[in-house]
Parts: structure tokens; sequence; C-alpha cells
């Protein structure tokens, strides 16, 4: 499929522009091309946040992870598709991101989708409808959310948008400070000031 390897294209060399230029296209190449099924019903994409970091594009905020493109992946904030990813993790902690050995990760929250008339609008909203339930002992493909190519291409033009948060200048810098601790075993690869630009300024997410 071609939207994995699109999603399998960056790594820890990749430079910023790329990146975005890569947000850009995959968030195009979702909207217009491609849309959720489940259980006889579709859903299609309206709003996702990008997450990536590497050395280049240090988006902490974005949680560490060892996994392949194109994959669910749970996580304390919702449910993100993937980008391929990989870190080493310093001294075995598994969640310590080593800044010292290359790094790149991160993933497509699902935000806001729509089934018919019904819109699900926050991350966990997503997650509950795509993942709300399936068969403890015979569960079957078709209660599985998964993403298919539409049959025909959707006339739609995403446009970039900031990513929602609601953190104070105050709940800010604590965030800054725990993940500096806690995942980058203090020595974070970047300002506060360059940390609060992710948060507050940049357009990093997509919607229609």
């Amino acid at each position: 499929m071609e939207i994995i390897s699109k999603l399998s294209q960056l790594n820890c060399s990749s430079s910023e522009p790329e990146i975005r230029a890569a947000f850009k296209d995959i968030a195009e190449d979702l909207f217009r091309n491609y849309h959720i099924e489940k259980s006889g019903k579709s859903y299609s994409f309206v709003n996702m946040e990008f997450y990536f970091c590497n050395p280049n594009h240090p988006d902490i905020i974005t949680y560490p992870r060892n996994i392949d493109a194109g994959r669910w992946f749970f996580h304390q904030s919702g449910i993100d598709l993937t980008f391929k990813s990989s870190y080493t993790p310093y001294e075995s902690q598994n969640d310590v991101v080593d800044i010292n050995k290359p790094y790149a990760f991160g993933g497509i929250l699902i935000r806001k989708i729509k089934s018919n008339e019904n819109v699900f609008d926050g991350p966990y909203k997503c997650e509950w409808e795509l993942f709300d339930s399936f068969n403890a002992f015979n569960s079957v493909p078709e209660e599985w959310p998964k993403i298919v190519k539409n049959e025909t291409a959707q006339t739609l033009t995403p446009h970039p948008c900031q990513r929602k948060f609601s953190y104070s200048e105050d709940q800010m810098r604590k965030k800054y400070e725990e993940l500096t601790q806690k995942v980058y075993n203090g020595i974070c690869p970047l300002s506060f000031d360059a940390f609060r630009k992710y948060i507050k300024e940049e357009k990093l997410a997509y919607c229609i």
C-alpha cells in the first residue's frame, strides 16, 4: 500500500523541511484517498495531529516507540497511526531515549472522524468508537478497524492548523521539565522556548 511507504520514509536524518512536506503529503493522501472501516461502518478523517521527533525536529511531546509503520499505537492521549519508529533506550530504561544514538519516532493522532451524520470529536472519542469492543472468544477481522483505500478519490483540500493543547504557561513549564527528566534523562534536545513554540504556534495538524 502506497501510504505505508509514505509512513516509512522519515528517519533520524530527515530534515525539518522534509518532515513538514511529508506531513502535508500524507494528510492530503489520507483525507482524499482513505477511510476507516469497522463492522460495516465507514469513517472519514476530519482532523489529525502529526507528531514526529528526531534530532532535526525535536518535538519532544511525541511518545517514544519502537514500531513499524502503519500500526495502531495506543498511548495515554489516544490512538496513533504510526510512522516507522525506532530509538535506543538509555541504559535499558525502556521509556527513556538515548539522544546520543539515532532516534526517529512518531505517529498521527486520530483526533476527529465522521460516520454518516455522527461526528466523534476528540482523541478518546475516536479511540472508543473504533476500539469499543471485540468478541473475546471468536473475534473476526470485520470487528477490527482497518484503513481502506477509497474507490473514488475525494475532492478535499485539508488545511494546516494548530494541534489542540490547553496548557497554561505554568503547565507547559511543568510538562517540559517532566519530559526532560523522565524521557530524556535530564538532557533535553531543545530549549523551553522552542518547546513552547511547538505547543502554541506550530501548525502540525490538518483538518477539513
